[in-house]
């Protein structure tokens, strides 16, 4: 038996082994005094580590050497479930500076590469059918015609209209009918709402259609260009 990525965890490995970038660390904890050698079982104390900030999950910068004739980034180098199988395969890896991948889960090698041949299929469909999208939506806005460039979890829609190309429109649902409508023109509050969306799906096609509010958002000057302009406005106010 194998450990085993789920879902969740498979679709935030692939992320960084499509782009040969190394997400997991081996801590050496044996003892390594000469005595402990001769009880061998006692000695074999590798942990498997990764690093977070937040939410995210940190990886090394790309090394394409790494994954040299891997198959899909490493992605199905499995290690074992029973516990000196785990070491003695993670000791090898360790030793051979060889890639590895681990999950929550327990299954049968023959499973966990349908599992994992699944997923992809399901990951390149998705991104057909987002391709499509996008050129439908370039296309319509090239003759003039505007579609949503998507919905959040909460069922807002947002709009990016051909006649304000500088603007992004909210659409909040109302139990009545009458929808409410927001506009954001400035930069750093586009920022914001893109910020307070956090991993909502809708986030990179809203990165993608306002380059520049994204730019605020890597260089983090978007919060301080808003409470610029709000004591600004305060200070006009008084």
């Amino acid at each position: 038996l194998l450990r085993v990525p789920n879902e969740k965890e498979w679709d935030e490995l692939i992320q960084h082994a499509t782009r040969s970038r190394r997400t997991d660390l081996v801590a050496d904890l044996r003892d390594h005094d000469q005595h402990a050698t001769l009880n061998k079982s006692r000695n074999k104390k590798l942990m498997k580590i990764s690093v977070r900030v937040g939410d995210d999950l940190i990886s090394a910068e790309p090394d394409e050497s790494y994954f040299t004739d891997l198959t899909d980034g490493g992605m199905l180098e499995f290690l074992p479930r029973n516990p000196d199988g785990f070491q003695d395969e993670l000791l090898f890896r360790y030793d051979s500076n060889l890639p590895f991948i681990s999950g929550s889960m327990t299954g049968h090698e023959g499973c966990a590469v349908a599992a994992h041949n699944a997923r992809k299929i399901k990951v390149v469909e998705k991104f057909k059918e987002n391709e499509a999208l996008v050129a439908e939506r370039e296309a319509g806005i090239t003759c003039g015609r505007t579609l949503e460039l998507g919905i959040d979890s909460a069922g807002r829609s947002y709009w990016h209209f051909n006649t304000d190309l500088d603007s992004l429109f909210v659409c909040k649902p109302c139990p009545m009918g009458n929808s409410k409508w927001r506009k954001y023109s400035e930069p750093e509050a586009i920022s914001s709402i893109i910020v307070s969306l956090g991993k909502d799906p809708i986030v990179p096609e809203l990165k993608r259609t306002f380059p520049a509010a994204a730019n605020l958002i890597r260089n983090g000057t978007w919060s301080e260009l808003l409470l610029k302009r709000h004591y600004k406005l305060n200070s006009f106010a008084n």
